[in-house]
């Protein structure tokens, strides 16, 4: 009997052990989850702006901005770009590069709609090609107005991304509007991206303005060749004969391309054909003092 009873008590023990664990499994199956989620998207964000936080950070430090970053107006939404849904079907179109000349037509039938208002502010728009294809189609439409012109400026000073800023560039290069060579000169002097420095440069060629030889003076030492090179035609360009002796200097540049572009400078600027020699140049034209 005693054996009967010591039985019963361990069967009740077993089967009250026996029902805890499924309990147990149930509330860490419950708890369990949660701690996951929370553990596993922390790492996600962490990871690839430890790897993307370089590229960022070299490109906005090289490339400071002339408009305060509170003073910067952000990025839009297509919804508040235009409240037209045809425009904004174009507009997104945009995010894709081609049939560029069919969304041009496409938005000039839209002219009356608002279209050029829309472009204007989708030069502000969250995707960088619509940014760069708006200002694009805006001045091949021909379009010339006050708030294009600012566009442009905001854009080419607080454009986070240097490749749009090299594209702005560009499109003042045929925009040619005077109140831009502030900007141009600043950029030119300043800008972390080689193809806004480029485009600066050659933009400044192409208005003329007196106000740039210094900061194109100073392109000759630029470090990208390409920009060098530019800066050399700008003056040339512009008859700057005060560069002359900064020109010399570049008989000596690395690239030769370069010591050519310098060379023809100098011949159009100064009338002399005294070859390709620094020596014979720098007698001629001693260097002056910085």
């Amino acid at each position: 009997m005693g054996c009967r009873l010591l039985g019963a008590i361990l069967c009740c023990c077993l089967s009250l052990s026996c029902g805890e664990p499924p309990k147990f499994s149930k509330k860490k199956a419950t708890e369990a989850p949660p701690t996951k989620q929370v553990e596993e998207p922390t790492p996600t964000p962490t990871e690839p702006s430890a790897s993307s936080t370089p590229a960022v950070e070299v490109e906005v430090e090289a490339a400071p901005l002339a408009i305060a970053p509170s003073e910067h107006t952000g990025f839009l939404s297509l919804e508040a770009i235009s409240d037209n849904a045809e425009i904004r079907e174009l507009i997104g179109s945009m995010a894709v590069s081609g049939g560029e000349k069919r969304k041009r037509e496409a938005l000039k039938a839209l002219k009356s709609k608002g279209s050029i208002a829309a472009l204007i502010r989708a030069m502000r728009a969250e995707n960088a090609n619509i940014r760069i294809q708006s200002a694009r189609i805006l001045r091949r439409l021909g379009v010339r107005s006050k708030a294009f012109t600012q566009g442009l400026i905001a854009a080419l000073r607080s454009d986070p991304d240097k490749d749009v800023r090299g594209m702005i560039a560009e499109v003042m290069v045929y925009y040619r509007n005077r109140s831009t060579v502030a900007t141009l000169i600043e950029v030119l002097m300043h800008d972390g991206g080689d193809g806004a420095r480029i485009n600066a440069a050659r933009a400044l060629a192409a208005i003329k303005d007196p106000k740039a030889v210094s900061a194109l003076i100073a392109g000759l030492e630029d470090k990208d060749t390409w920009v060098r090179l530019r800066a050399a035609g700008a003056l040339k360009r512009m008859g700057a004969t005060r560069a002359v002796p900064a020109l010399v200097e570049r008989l000596n540049d690395p690239n030769k391309r370069v010591q050519e572009r310098a060379h023809q400078a100098l011949r159009t600027l100064t009338g002399r054909s005294l070859g390709l020699d620094y020596d014979v140049w720098r007698k001629v034209y001693p260097a002056r003092s910085k």
